[in-house]
């Protein structure tokens, strides 16, 4: 089970905090809430913190989405990634998504 919380601010930025797990039984529901976010938000940053797993398709999700942010003019950024889902990435060649974790924090 994943559970999002979602903060915008005025400045058109908006902030999905993860809790549970990011599986293919939740990638759909997932990847319509990040597909709606990234259409009105300048900014959309996943804060990944209390994320408890992972799997290729919530992997998938994250790539999916940062793709259609850079499609779309909306910075997608991972923001605490934990080491685990760090080194996932990395495997599955997407260590990309990580080089916009230090952008997210500031």
């Amino acid at each position: 089970m994943l559970n999002l919380f979602v903060s915008a601010n005025t400045d058109g930025d908006v902030e999905i905090r993860a809790k549970g797990k990011l599986r293919y039984a939740e990638s759909t529901t997932v990847a319509n809430c990040l597909n709606s976010l990234i259409r009105v938000h300048k900014r959309v940053v996943i804060n990944l913190a209390e994320l408890d797993a992972i799997d290729a398709a919530g992997i998938g999700v994250l790539a999916a989405a940062y793709q259609r942010g850079l499609g779309q003019g909306t910075a997608v950024s991972l923001s605490r990634v934990p080491g685990r889902v760090r080194e996932l990435l990395e495997l599955a060649r997407l260590g990309h998504l990580l080089s916009n974790q230090a952008a997210a924090a500031a």
